[in-house]
């Protein structure tokens, strides 16, 4: 999937109350391309806006989401590349990124650390970090040509916890 191919959703935003600071076990559901004001430049720039879906505990089901440049920076570590190093399991090297496309994260594990921060009267639960996932699932397939939906897969993972 091209950055340009995926689906760009119009939302007027939710309220979504805090849960509290930890880690918790998520699943990537989406990833958005968003227009966001760069405070450094201030200049609007393109962002991807990563929706997590949380996979176990009392939050189960809830989503988490994360903006995010769409660089790979390997010298001082962008966003973008601390998640996909999470989701390895290990550092990466640019090679691994010669051929990268943003699907291949959709539908993976990765657990994240959440931090909460208060502005004014309202607190926000933040992605701070990644970290590997504890998960040891292998993705379902459709059929031997196309992956399961991260929805199917949010789905076979419920019935397997009942």
């Amino acid at each position: 999937m091209e950055l340009d191919d995926i689906k760009i959703n119009i939302s007027e935003g939710g309220d979504f109350e805090a849960i509290p600071e930890d880690v918790y076990e998520t699943m990537i559901e989406n990833i958005e391309n968003k227009m966001a004001m760069n405070n450094f430049s201030g200049k609007e720039e393109l962002n991807l806006n990563v929706v997590f879906n949380i996979t176990e505990g009392e939050y189960a089901g809830r989503k988490l989401f994360r903006r995010m440049r769409p660089t790979i920076s390997i010298g001082k570590p962008s966003n973008l590349y601390k998640l996909c190093c999470a989701i390895e399991g290990k550092e990466l090297d640019g090679d691994h990124f010669e051929k990268f496309k943003l699907s291949t994260l959709l539908g993976r594990f990765v657990r994240v650390t959440v931090k909460n921060v208060t502005k004014g009267e309202k607190t926000y639960s933040n992605i701070e970090g990644f970290l590997a996932s504890k998960l040891d699932i292998k993705l379902p397939k459709k059929s031997k040509e196309k992956e399961a939906t991260p929805d199917e897969i949010a789905s076979e993972m419920a019935e397997g916890v009942k």
